[in-house]
């Protein structure tokens, strides 16, 4: 499952987030905005 329509906004709208950004992102696990909130610096960063 990925993204949906608002949270693809929400990341579409970050200066430097694009389709590839956000297609890693799904195959690294991350399906939602919130996900991303929670997640910790390091985490974030690999």
């Amino acid at each position: 499952m990925g993204f949906d329509t608002r949270d693809s906004a929400l990341l579409f709208a970050i200066k430097g987030v694009g389709p590839p950004l956000v297609s890693r992102l799904e195959q690294l696990g991350v399906s939602c905005f919130g996900q991303l909130v929670q997640a910790g610096s390091q985490e974030r960063v690999g």
